[in-house]
C-alpha cells in the first residue's frame, strides 16, 4: 500500500481501534456462545492492538500493510463467488420467469416507426417542482 502521505498517528490509531474493536466484538460474541479458547484468543488481540494504538500508533505501518493484503487477497477469492451467488440466485430465475411469461427487454415492437416515447411537456411550475432543466 503506496500512499503519497506519510503514515501519521493518527492513522495508526484509527486503525489499531477499529480492528480492536471488530475483535472485541468477535471476543464477545464467541464467549457468549461459550467458546472460551476463540473468546480468549479474539480479547488477547483487542487488547494487544488497542494497546499498540495508544502506545506506538506511528509505528503500526506495517501491520496495516499485511492486514491490508490479507484483505485483498480474500476480497479476490470471496467477489467472484459472491457475484456468482448472485447472478445464479437473483438474475438468472428472475430472467427465465420474464421470458417464461413472454417479456424481453430487447425485443421492441417496430410498429409505430420510430422507438421513442411520445411525452407531453409540462407546464413551467410542474418541470420546477420535478426539478427539470436545472442549469
Amino acid at each position: 500500500m503506496q500512499t503519497s502521505s506519510p503514515y501519521t498517528a493518527s492513522m495508526g490509531r484509527r486503525f489499531a481501534f477499529t480492528i480492536a474493536a471488530a475483535f472485541a466484538v468477535f471476543a464477545l460474541i464467541a464467549l457468549w456462545r461459550e467458546s472460551d479458547t476463540p473468546g480468549k484468543i479474539f480479547g488477547t488481540l483487542a487488547v494487544i492492538l488497542a494497546l499498540a494504538g495508544a502506545a506506538v500508533p506511528s509505528k503500526l505501518e506495517p501491520v496495516e500493510r499485511g492486514w491490508m493484503r490479507l484483505a485483498h487477497l480474500l476480497s479476490r477469492i470471496t467477489t467472484p463467488v459472491f457475484m456468482s451467488i448472485v447472478y445464479f440466485v437473483v438474475l438468472t430465475p428472475a430472467g427465465v420467469i420474464r421470458r417464461t411469461f413472454g417479456s424481453n427487454p430487447l425485443i421492441r415492437d417496430g410498429a409505430r416507426g420510430s422507438y421513442w416515447m411520445a411525452r407531453t411537456q409540462a407546464d413551467k411550475e410542474t418541470r420546477r417542482r420535478k426539478m427539470e432543466r436545472q442549469f
